[in-house]
């Protein structure tokens, strides 16, 4: 499962789940408004409120590891800080 850790996101491929909004069974994200894991498609039915909670979630990192490599997260765009397309 995906987490953080301090600043550090750490990616990892999810098992398919049922999705909490929908019921279909997908890859999910913890990207609802209420925390709730979402399907990709439930996700862009609101896009503007799932990337806020996303980058909400994100806010504080610096470096995302991937297939055990590492990135560092130079910046992160405005839209994602405050939810807001500019």
């Amino acid at each position: 499962m995906s987490r953080i850790q301090g600043n550090t996101f750490i990616a990892e491929p999810q098992p398919a789940e049922k999705c909490e909004l929908c019921g279909k069974i997908s890859e999910l994200r913890p990207y609802g408004e209420h925390g709730e894991n979402i399907c990709f498609q439930c996700g862009m039915e609101n896009e503007e409120a799932t990337k806020f909670v996303f980058g909400n979630l994100i806010k504080d990192v610096k470096t995302v590891v991937r297939n055990d490599r590492e990135i560092t997260v130079l910046v992160l765009p405005n839209v994602l800080q405050e939810g807001k397309n500019e």
